[in-house]
Formats: C-alpha cells, structure tokens, sequence
C-alpha cells in the first residue's frame, strides 16, 4: 500500500510534540520504563523503496511474555545504521522520563541461530546502540551495548530499529540504574498495575476522574488541531480539572472517532463480566449536536448525550458496555463535537444505579488527620491559632482534620488516645507547650500507633519526646532572612518536582527561625539539614527502633519530625513572628510527607529475628511467604551473605505502598518477620525486598514478589 509521506509525517511530528506520554518513567531509585514490545506508539514500515520491510507481531515462539511480540522481517535491510535511520523501519515507543540523565537499555529478545541478527535502538529517531549478543536460538535477556542520554525532562520517544531478518521482540526496558538486571531485579514485573480496578461489591463500581486518563490521542491522520485540553475554568466541576474536547475538524462519526484516535484510554481491571453502565458527569453547551462517544478496546459502543445544556450534569450512556471476560480492558472516551466537556466518568454493573442519588461513588476524603493544637495559642503576627494555616493547608489538600490537646496525655481519657490511634496520621502542631510532650508524657505519646508527624522543634529534645540527642536549640533572629536546607536525599519523593539548587540546598524558611542543635539524626534518617550548621531540619525514625543510641525510647509507629518556625513569639528583636514561616516549596515538602504518612498505616511489632548461626547464605534471597494465600498473618523470610541494610515494602494492587515492614540493618544470616494483614482488605499485594550491602564491592539486591490475602 502506498503511504502518503506527508501524511506520516504530521502523524511523526504529532507524536513528538504530545506532551501526554505512552509511557512514563517510575519514580524510584530504577527509574523504570516497562514497554511490552507490541505496544508501539508508531509504526514506521519503511517510507522509501525498501517495500515489503515490515514488522510484524506473532506468538509462534514458545517463551515470550505478555501478549505477543514483534519480528523484524526485511527482505532488503542492508543493516546499517544509516538504513535504520533513513528508511525508518522502527518502532516507537512515547516516553515522559521524570530525570534527565544516562539511561540503560534491556530487551527480551529472541535471535535465531545467525550472529548477525541484532536491534538498533535509539532516541529521537536517531541510533543510540545494538541490542546484540549471546544466547541464540531462546528468549533471553540482553543489555544495550551503549547508553543513551535524556539532557531535558519530559516526553522522548524511544525507538527499536529493525536491523537484520528474524529478529524478535518481546519486552524493553529503560533504567537509570547501571547495575540493574531484569534476570535478578524482578521490580519490573509489577510495572504498569492497571489504574483503575472494579470494586467487588453489589455495584461494581469503577470511578474515573476524567483527567487522570491513561492514554491521550490527539488525532493521528488529517485533523490536525483536534485535541483535548485539560481546564478548570467553567465553575461547577469537581475535583481537580476537566477535559474538554477541542475538536476543530472532527466530523462526529464513529468512524472519525474510531479511525482518528480523538480519545481519552483508561485501563481497568474488571472483576464481573457482563453488561456495565456508564455515566459521565459533563458540561454540554447550546448545542444540541454535542455530546461524547464511549467504547470498550478500541470501539465506539454508545454515546452519551442528551439534556441539560449550559451546565454540569450526570448523564447516562445509552447503551450497556459488554464485558465479556474477566481481566483488563481499556476504556475509551472519544471526543464528537467541539466544546464538549467531561469531568467523572463512572462504571457500573448496576442497571438502577444513579450517581445522583448512589453517593458510594464520591471521593472519600484523602485521610483522617488528628492535629494536636492548643487553641488559645494565638500568633502575635496573624491574631490567629498559631495553627491554624498548617489546618487550612491540610483541608485544602482534601484531608479530614480534626483537632484536639491534652496537656497530659498520661492522665488523657481513654477516647482521647483512640481518637489518636484511630487516625491515619497524628500531628503536633506549633501551639503546643514542649513540658507538655516530655517526661512521664513522653512514653505514651510514643506508644501511639499512628504515624506522627511533628513540627514542633522543642518537642524533639532528649529531656522531652526523646526523638534526638540533644536539650538545646540554635536561633536565627534576623528578620527576612531565609533559612537555607541542605537536601540529603533529593531522589526522596516528597522532593518530586521542588526546584532545588545545584548545590543541593532549596529555601527553607523566612526567619526569625529555631532548629535543634544537633547534626546526629540517631536512627533516623535525615532528609534535610540547616545548609550552613547541618543540624538537623528533616528526619524520619521507623517503628520499634530506637530513636539514637542510649535513648532506650521507640516508637511504636512512623515518626517525622520537620522543623518550622520559631518558639519565641518576639525573639530578640521586639517583633511579633509568625509561627508558620515555610516557604511555598518547603510547604509543598510537608503536605508531601503528610501525603507519603497518610499511606503507612499501623504496624505491629517485628517478631523477633531467627538468625542461622552455623550455616552462612551464599547468595541474597526473598522466599515466598507462608502460608500463601494468607488471613491475616503471613511470614516472610530472607537471608544475607553480608551484613546489610534491609527495607521490606507491601504494595497494592495499583502499586500504592501499604506499609513498611522493616527498614533497618541486619547481620549475616537467615531472618524472619511476620505481617498481619487485619486491616487490610482481601486481594493481591506485592512485597519488596532492598538490601543494600555493607561492602561497597558488592551489588544491592532487589526483589518484589505476590502474595494473596483471603478473608
């Protein structure tokens, strides 16, 4: 068939400019990018003479994963690397990487027995490296001879180039980690968890917020300027933003939809087959020839139409989706008609379900927060609870707060340390008299089992709360200064998307400011740091350890301690201070580590380790926990050939952390700990093992595995 070469290449030119990614990089100490080989973003057949150049997909070769792979079959490659460029016979792959940097390339390949077969791959369309190599004649894995480099963050595509026939393709890879290995590093295999999964209740409901789309098409053939644009300007939507279907050309038909991509992909694991309802809240302008396609894997199924015009409202699709067997599925909202606009979509198994009157639907609020304030404490510089815009910033974030103070939580009524226990996260505010956190207090506030996030420096001391080694503090009294903090771990995720400076260092506070007068963090680790002193700002301690050497106290859950703020309401100079003085990054810091604490939820108490004293492992080693599936106490044992520091995480099925087990050196041995899973609901989990090894001669260990839990 003949290709028109201007038509491909809007279609290329459109592909690069999308800021919406196929892919985007993980988050994490990997930098992961998982791409199962037959989901390109664009296919190059080979656009000049060299008819016939082709790949195609099969799953004729016993060992591939996933759905199938490709094969590079070209009758007339000569193999160069300026044939791959040139005749672009290659697939490629929209990818928004989070770091720019040096990246490594792994690929599933399958090369017969010719030792010339291999992959170019490269970036932007251009060659980076081979793909080459033994095993021949099976699947194996095989690493990229040459690294290619991302110099700005955001949206590349990576492309794998067809070099000599026969070649397969079944899975790639991007890291930013030198020592990975997808054969021993199996954290790739939880890549990509569908985003949203059907509830099992009596609904089965699916709750999409519009914006949160897997996949954006802008339109691959003639429309150009077709789009969806993400916008929060017409009042009435809910949430964070709406998508609206800017569709100057399209033409409303189903064949338009379906053949020129102006859609919205969600990916949905369905637990129930049968007939699913849809709903969408969404904004239909004066014009009755508006409205929204919907489908199922591709295809349009039915529409959604219909009054009201001029303002949001909920309207029912007017055809059932048809699933017809368990398992993921896309789902697609394709845009029709200019101005549209969609904001919630909803799946449901119910035939009676309307979101109007069924609120099962609604977003629960993000978490319950219990924030420890005294409310008579009023800030000199607001005439307000010296609390209170730390409260406001919360809400603002869609958390439920409420408040409450004892002066003695020894003496505290029993609802007093439920209500602490029962929320998701506890915090101490800046209102509060540091006497009150110390002494015979201290033990039962650190027998709470929440996790506690505390922002109140005094608090922090050996002679109150025990948390660091020191009874002193060090104060900045000069107005408007700002307090610089130097970042030790700027790869954390709570400094995902903070502008932070060369140097590492990013503004803390505006002064006047007091820290703790102590540069050792104990046990804990220490994020962030006063950039000129290094005393400490930003400090993490996990459950049962104790806090430093000699201090004898432990938390029983999560602790944070982020500095804030001054203690002397008119210090040195005379003047009223405000008590919340965060800079606009380091509040965005602190909601992130609400955020991050929210997750992490009660833990019970290690049991204690066994450790293997006569036989030494040889080799790391996460087993699989017994009993498997599990309600709801499970073991899960390991070894180290080396002594090492150890973190154990369980994630959901969406990859969202549930908890973390263990996060502590361990010596030489075979251990074990014990999870107990009561508060959690039945499904599938994932539990990751990090060892990092003592010797710098030795290559940290990593390894995820599933686990079920029945109740």
């Amino acid at each position: 068939m003949k290709i028109n070469f201007l038509l491909l290449l809007v279609i290329a030119i459109l592909a690069v400019s999308n800021s919406y990614a196929q892919f985007t990089q993980q988050y994490d100490s990997l930098g992961l990018v998982v791409i199962p080989a037959e989901k390109f973003s664009s296919y190059r057949p080979g656009l000049e003479s060299k008819a016939g150049d082709t790949f195609v997909m099969e799953d004729s070769i016993a060992g591939f994963m996933g759905t199938g792979y490709m094969r590079a079959k070209m009758a007339k490659g000569d193999g160069s690397i300026s044939n791959a460029e040139t005749i672009n016979i290659k697939l490629s792959y929209s990818v928004k990487f989070i770091i720019p940097g040096t990246y490594y390339i792994w690929a599933y390949v399958y090369f017969p027995n010719d030792k010339s077969d291999s992959f170019f791959f490269g970036l932007d369309g251009k060659v980076s490296g081979q793909v080459a190599g033994q095993p021949r004649g099976v699947w194996s894995w095989h690493k990229g001879d040459a690294t290619i480099n991302i110099d700005t963050a955001g949206t590349h595509t990576i492309d794998f180039f067809g070099r000599e026939p026969n070649a397969c393709l079944d899975h790639i890879i991007i890291t930013s980690s030198p020592t990975f290995d997808p054969n021993t590093n199996t954290d790739w295999e939880s890549w990509g968890i569908p985003t949203f999964v059907q509830r099992t209740d009596s609904l089965g409901l699916v709750v999409i917020p519009a914006w949160e789309y897997d996949f954006y098409r802008p339109g691959l053939g003639s429309k150009i300027g077709d789009n969806f644009a993400k916008e929060d300007s017409i009042a009435g939507f809910m949430g964070e933003g709406y998508m609206r279907a800017h569709m100057a050309k399209g033409d409303g038909s189903i064949s338009n939809a379906e053949n020129i991509n102006i859609k919205l992909t969600y990916k949905v694991e369905f637990v129930n087959k049968g007939n699913h309802y849809i709903w969408a809240y969404v904004f239909f302008p004066n014009d009755k020839g508006d409205s929204f396609f919907f489908g199922l894997d591709g295809k349009v199924t039915g529409q959604i139409a219909g009054q009201p015009r001029g303002q949001w409202s909920w309207h029912k699709g007017d055809t059932p989706i048809n699933v017809d067997t368990i398992g993921l599925h896309t789902v697609d909202i394709f845009g029709r008609e200019p101005n549209s606009c969609i904001n919630y979509i909803i799946l449901t198994s119910s035939p009676t379900f309307d979101p109007k009157i069924n609120k099962e639907w609604q977003p629960k609020p993000k978490g319950l927060i219990a924030f420890v304030s005294l409310p008579t404490k009023i800030d000199p510089a607001t005439g307000e609870n010296a609390d209170k815009p730390f409260i406001d910033a919360l809400k603002n974030e869609g958390y439920n707060v409420y408040t409450l103070y004892s002066t003695s939580i020894e003496t505290a009524s029993q609802s007093f340390i439920d209500s602490l226990n029962s929320a998701d996260l506890v915090i101490i505010g800046r209102s509060g008299a540091s006497a009150d956190f110390g002494g015979s207090h201290k033990t039962a506030w650190n027998n709470i089992t929440s996790p506690l996030l505390l922002l109140h420096p005094w608090a922090a001391r050996n002679n109150r709360l025990n948390w660091l080694p020191t009874s002193t503090t060090t104060s900045y009294d000069t107005a408007g200064d700002t307090i610089k903090a130097k970042i030790e771990f700027p790869e954390d995720s709570v400094f995902i998307g903070i502008p932070i400076a060369s140097d590492s260092t990013m503004d803390w506070v505006i002064t006047p400011y007091d820290f703790m007068a102590t540069t050792d963090g104990g046990n804990g680790k220490v994020l962030a740091r006063e950039s000129i002193s290094s005393n400490v700002l930003f400090v993490r301690w996990e459950p049962w350890k104790e806090f430093y050497k000699g201090s004898v106290d432990m938390p029983a859950g999560y602790r944070t301690l982020i500095g804030n703020g001054n203690d002397h309401a008119y210090a040195t100079l005379g003047l009223p201070m405000n008590y919340y003085n965060f800079t606009k990054s380091s509040e965005r810091v602190f909601l992130n580590e609400v955020a991050r604490m929210i997750k992490l939820g009660k833990v019970e108490k290690p049991v204690s380790v066994e450790e293997n004293n006569t036989v030494i492992p040889i080799t790391y080693s996460l087993e699989q926990n017994y009993p498997n599936p599990f309600n709801p106490v499970t073991v899960i044992k390991f070894s180290l050939p080396e002594y090492s520091y150890v973190k154990i995480s369980v994630y959901d099925i969406l990859g969202r952390l549930v908890t973390k087990l263990v996060e502590s050196y361990y010596e030489v041995g075979y251990h074990q700990i014990q999870f107990n899973a009561s508060n959690l609901t039945s499904g599938i989990y994932f539990y990751k093992m990090e060892a990092i090894p003592n010797s710098k001669h030795t290559a940290p260990f990593q390894s995820v595995k599933k686990m079920m839990l029945l109740k």
